[in-house]
């Protein structure tokens, strides 16, 4: 619940004080402590983040990116460890009782709840346990070669090696704590074996590669 105007929430205290008296800083002050052109991101969703210009903040937004404070910049989501996941425009719509892929990650998932004639515009986050991904076919967490996804495909699984999803099966990725460190290919005519974590000369056909028909 919210502080009455005027007070913050002291987690120490267990109870709302005085502004004078709390060390928790609106972001509206930030921009009068830090130099011009600072940049920090919104707590609440990261894609967005603020600019600081003239002690004011100037709210910003990546495109189909988040925002990486120690780089400064808009980055690829899959080197953003987010959590504070932005609800993509519309999910919900036409969508009900049902999940929907956060468009974000392999992992997460949004829950649009039925309210009747009402989209859900605050639909409930969710992600799927370490060492699976979600299938919004399947309405489920599944084995992550069943999953067709081309965000980070490390998440969640360690220092493996993972199939990238391109190039029919060849290709991989090598996983360090769940981050993509290289990208590999197998020689010839060898294709890659998540189970055997190796290449190997039997045609793999796993349902999260691109699979392109030989002509």
């Amino acid at each position: 619940g919210p502080c009455p105007t005027g007070m913050h929430f002291d987690e120490k205290l267990q109870m709302c004080v005085y502004t004078k008296t709390s060390s928790c800083v609106d972001v509206s002050s930030i921009c009068e402590l830090v130099p011009d052109k600072t940049k920090f991101r919104n707590e609440k969703d990261c894609a967005k983040y603020y600019e600081c210009s003239k002690n004011l903040p100037s709210a910003k937004s990546c495109t189909k990116q988040f925002y990486d404070v120690q780089a400064e910049k808009c980055v690829d989501k899959s080197l953003v460890v987010c959590n504070a996941h932005p609800i993509p425009d519309k999910i919900c719509n036409k969508v009900k009782n049902a999940y929907k892929a956060d468009e974000a990650t392999c992992r997460g998932y949004f829950y649009c709840r039925d309210l009747g004639i009402v989209e859900d515009l605050e639909p409930i986050w969710g992600q799927c346990p370490e060492g699976t991904f979600f299938s919004e076919a399947k309405q489920a967490c599944v084995n992550p070669i069943d999953v067709k996804c081309d965000y980070n495909r490390c998440d969640g699984r360690g220092n493996l090696m993972v199939t990238s999803g391109k190039n029919n099966c060849h290709n991989y990725v090598i996983c360090k704590d769940g981050a993509p460190v290289e990208d590999k290919e197998c020689i010839r005519d060898y294709f890659f074996d998540e189970k055997y974590q190796a290449c190997v000369p039997d045609i793999i056909y796993y349902e999260c590669c691109d699979i392109k028909e030989k002509k």
